[in-house]
């Protein structure tokens, strides 16, 4: 689809968003590009379309509209001045060094003087534990969580410089850790930087939020305190969850610990390398479109995203509401089950978190797959999937049925149109979501405005990334008039048509084997100047989030000593199903201690050149 000049412009004016001539062109062409991609939607009436979890009063017959504005004078005069010790007037952004947009490259890791840097990479007994060896450790008096902390920091001091997983590091604190009790006794978690954790910055990876602090706990972040954790510091990611290779971060990107020169996946990449670096016991992040079990598959760690309604969102900032949900990523299954368990459970302040028991994932693990029905697609050989990956399936595919599992193939054919309507409705809520960026109320605006139309563009304009910038204006375009039917309505239908199909497959299997994504880590740098190629990532991650069902990664093996994760998915609410069937797929592909070899091995050789 061609993409005019005024076009951007109008979309521009509709989401109060600023872009340089250099910007525009591109965007014409990015654009334009996905637009032809999703074209190929199946043609659906509008009236047949039903809406997501997210109402929405626009109509087709709604022309765009541009609303005048308060003064500048006016809608600061408005705006909180302090509320919580943390609200203030926003301060003004930073002077950037060139108004032009950056160059397609990996921008190093950023100075974070919360993070002290130590020379060398060093080894600890400590930090290789999974959680519950820490934890039986702890019980056993073998050390204090003081000390594992200690060492813990000690060994993100010497990593951190080279794989950037992390963008803001806790003050040290001791005293206090030795004397907590609850499951987690004083044991120390890591958080992705949309978290909320009262009183640290909140950046999302964005300048925006220059200056941000949370105002408040997230509802996950007060569970994991209340179960006698502590937090440790905050990991990077891509800004605002966009983007699948944790590049698009005002911190610069995260590198992969199996291969420095490799992507970790993202949008939750520095929570993935973290834990998969012995850098974090295990992480929180958060799960749009694949952003836990992606970066989990491509560091080898395990990474679970449960049933949309399973755990609060209250908290996490929102990127799309009806798909975001917040997951752990961990060494093992086990540990993911334990972190579920205390994570998972009613919440007032959020209206889709589910009033349901909470089930004993932890009793799963050991049970088996012996008697259970797993599904498997049958129309993978027509996807681009490389070889590596196929191989790596059916491996796992062999590996169920000698624990006694039944294969059932089954026909998915609605998973190829998975990409095109997740791209247009979660770009369409984020549009949404992130108009509350204004300058106003949140992080940092612009300086020198006139007026408070440019007040919001221009702070949006410098800052926002690329990635989020593309992302608003696609979002734009699909809830803007005369494209709303042809696009927006378009995908809602497709996600309704697969979440039917997958409730008839329910009927016939209890989960489903998938590909976490079509080939191991991608390097850096690789994918950014073809935004398509980075969205094709998701390609078997997104079905189970537009059908909001729980799904998992735990890695099967390795290709050119890359990891290779494998993917599964389970029907609403049925997390003991997939805590079953990942632990039986783990027991067959133990992959702990050539993790540690291979991750001690690239970091001992100074992480090499991108």
């Amino acid at each position: 689809m061609r993409i005019s000049e005024t076009l951007i412009r109008h979309l521009e004016g509709i989401a109060r968003l600023e872009t340089s001539r250099e910007e525009r062109r591109g965007l014409r062409c990015d654009l334009g590009r996905f637009l032809e991609y999703a074209a190929d939607l199946p043609d659906v009436d509008p009236a047949q379309a039903i809406g997501t979890a997210i109402p929405t009063h626009l109509s087709g017959d709604r022309p765009d509209e541009i609303s005048p504005s308060l003064s500048q004078t006016e809608a600061l005069a408005a705006a909180p001045t302090v509320r919580a010790g943390h609200f203030l007037v926003p301060p003004v952004l930073p002077a950037a060094a060139d108004s032009s947009p950056p160059p397609l490259a990996v921008a190093p890791p950023v100075a974070n003087p919360s993070i002290p840097v130590t020379s060398s990479v060093g080894e600890s007994a400590l930090t290789a534990l999974s959680l519950t060896e820490a934890l039986q450790g702890l019980e056993k008096g073998e050390f204090s969580a003081a000390e594992y902390r200690r060492d813990l920091r000690a060994r993100i001091q010497q990593i951190n410089p080279v794989l950037n997983a992390y963008c803001y590091l806790e003050p040290s604190d001791e005293a206090e850790t030795p004397s907590r009790s609850g499951t987690l006794r004083g044991l120390p978690f890591a958080l992705k930087d949309n978290l909320h954790r009262l009183g640290e910055p909140l950046q999302c990876a964005s300048r925006i939020l220059t200056g941000y602090r949370a105002p408040y706990d997230a509802t996950v972040t007060a569970k994991l305190l209340a179960a006698g954790g502590s937090g440790l510091g905050r990991t990077n990611m891509d800004e605002f969850g966009m983007g699948s290779s944790c590049e698009y971060s005002i911190h610069g990107s995260t590198r992969n610990p199996w291969s420095p020169a490799h992507s970790p996946g993202g949008s939750s990449g520095g929570a993935a390398a973290a834990v998969a670096a012995d850098c974090a016991l295990f992480a929180l992040g958060s799960d749009t479109g694949g952003s836990l079990r992606q970066p989990a598959a491509h560091c080898g760690v395990v990474g679970i995203k449960p049933t949309y309604g399973r755990v609060s969102r209250y908290g996490l900032v929102a990127f799309a509401s009806s798909l975001d949900q917040v997951g752990p990523i961990t060494r093992d299954v086990r540990d993911a089950a334990q972190v579920l368990e205390l994570i998972m459970g009613a919440d007032p302040r959020d209206a889709t978190c589910r009033d349901l028991p909470t089930p004993g994932l932890m009793s799963e693990v050991d049970n088996g797959v012996r008697g259970l029905r797993i599904g498997v697609p049958s129309g993978l050989g027509r996807m681009a999937v490389s070889s590596s990956i196929r191989k790596s399936l059916n491996d796992a595919r062999e590996a169920l049925v000698a624990e006694g599992a039944r294969i059932v193939p089954v026909d998915l054919p609605e998973l190829e149109q998975g990409v095109a309507a997740y791209y247009l409705l979660a770009n369409a809520e984020a549009s949404s979501n992130l108009a509350r960026f204004d300058g106003v109320r949140y992080g940092a605006r612009a300086a020198d405005c006139a007026d408070l139309a440019t007040l919001y563009s221009r702070t949006r304009g410098e800052g926002f990334g690329p990635e989020v910038k593309r992302r608003i204006l696609l979002g734009a375009f699909t809830l803007s008039s005369g494209y709303y039917a042809a696009y927006y309505l378009r995908a809602q239908q497709v996600r309704r048509r697969l979440t039917d199909a997958f409730d008839r497959l329910w009927r016939r299997c209890e989960c489903l084997l998938l590909p976490v994504t079509p080939g191991p880590a991608f390097p850096l740098q690789s994918r950014l100047a073809d935004p398509l190629s980075m969205y094709l990532e998701d390609l078997f991650t997104v079905p189970a989030s537009l059908a909001g069902l729980p799904a998992g990664s735990v890695p099967l093996g390795l290709c050119d000593g890359l990891p290779l994760g494998g993917q599964v998915v389970a029907p609403p609410f049925a997390e003991a199903t997939l805590i079953r069937t990942l632990a039986a797929l783990e027991r067959a592909f133990p992959m702990r201690a050539t993790r540690g070899a291979a991750v001690a091995a690239a970091l001992a050789d100074g992480g090499g050149e991108p």
